[in-house]
């Protein structure tokens, strides 16, 4: 199953240099995961990135971008270029 928040809220496994939630900026780039979020019009974007110490302390696992792929499809959505 994916792991996500809600229900229009995806992780997508990325090198990050910085977590949104912690506010850490990271000097050189980490395992951690790119937030999506789908809005109104069934749209999945990028909105936040997330670092590896957010993304353990609260169980969460990203996703390859080809699962997010799936999930995002069989939803009837698509991805932000």
């Amino acid at each position: 199953m994916f792991q996500r928040e809600q229900t229009n809220q995806l992780y997508l496994k990325a090198k990050v240099e910085l977590c949104d939630y912690t506010h850490r900026i990271y000097a050189q780039p980490v395992d951690g995961a790119k937030v999506l979020r789908k809005n109104q019009a069934n749209k999945w974007e990028v909105k936040m990135l997330c670092g590896p110490e957010y993304l353990s302390r609260h169980g969460i696992s990203p996703q390859t971008e080809a699962k997010c792929m799936v999930e995002i499809e069989e939803n009837g959505g698509y991805l932000e270029a």
